[in-house]
């Protein structure tokens, strides 16, 4: 699991104070799987097997329920995905590339995703990528994140991340 190293290096305390911020609802984890995998390449298959181990092993040692899959940099979405994510106990999906035709500036922000057989997942794309506010670092406020996200939802409120691929911490 990608945040395995991390849970590993924590003292015990600090593993205390995650499982509380996450009982609390304060802290929530995504995407239940070991890694973020390139669902166009291999298929369906590799998130059923990345689900299979990872979603249980965060829920057993985190003591986290996952409801959100999490896929932000995959460069498509496998139609597949919805019925699987359902399967797997999950409500909702968030994605940022691929998987909408060419339709950037015309799709809802937000929608539901319909599968292979039928299957539908609440789905949240991020219409100005996982970088919506760009290098903060560098001073960028986002401003045009902000009105694409604004002019593509279909309610007032979205999901915005702060940050960008690679970024320093800000203090």
């Amino acid at each position: 699991l990608a945040i395995m190293p991390w849970w590993e290096a924590l003292s015990e305390d600090d593993r205390a104070f995650a499982r509380r911020m996450i009982a609390e609802e304060r802290l929530e984890i995504v995407g239940g799987m070991y890694v973020m995998p390139e669902f166009t390449e291999p298929g369906g298959e590799v998130c059923v097997r990345q689900l299979l181990f990872g979603k249980p092993w965060m829920e057993r040692e985190l003591g986290a329920r996952v409801r959100v899959a999490w896929n932000i940099d995959s460069f498509g979405q496998d139609r597949q995905l919805p019925q699987i994510f359902r399967q797997a106990g999950l409500d909702a999906f968030v994605f940022s590339r691929g998987g909408l035709n060419g339709t950037y500036d015309t799709r809802p922000a937000v929608f539901d995703y319909e599968g292979l057989d039928g299957t539908r997942i609440l789905t949240c794309w991020l219409a100005a990528h996982y970088s919506s506010f760009g290098d903060v670092t560098r001073g960028k406020t986002g401003r045009a994140a902000i009105a694409k996200h604004d002019r593509l939802a279909p309610t007032n409120r979205f999901l915005l991340l702060w940050g960008t691929d690679m970024s320093v911490p800000i203090h």
